[in-house]
């Protein structure tokens, strides 16, 4: 077993520069095809409609909906 850990430990080595190419070039495709769609969404609606679109989508990816959500609650509870 520990002579697994070892190969794995040297092939990490040796293929870091491939693993990261490999993230750098998923990221931008990332980028790129978020990019793409807002920019398709943008030119067939109101700029008001693709701000909050967009807004929407980054509280979504950055996954704050649940704690906005407990906090929208916990103040409602709160006694006057």
């Amino acid at each position: 077993m520990l002579r697994l850990v070892e190969l794995r430990n040297e092939f990490m080595a040796r293929h870091r520069p491939l693993a990261r190419t490999s993230l750098a070039v998923g990221v931008t495709a990332v980028l790129v095809v978020h990019g793409y769609l807002l920019y398709r969404i943008a030119s067939h609606m109101a700029f008001a409609v693709v701000a909050v679109l967009v807004i929407v989508l980054v509280v979504k990816h950055v996954g704050l909906f649940g704690s906005v959500y407990a906090a929208i609650r916990r103040r409602s509870r709160l006694p006057k």
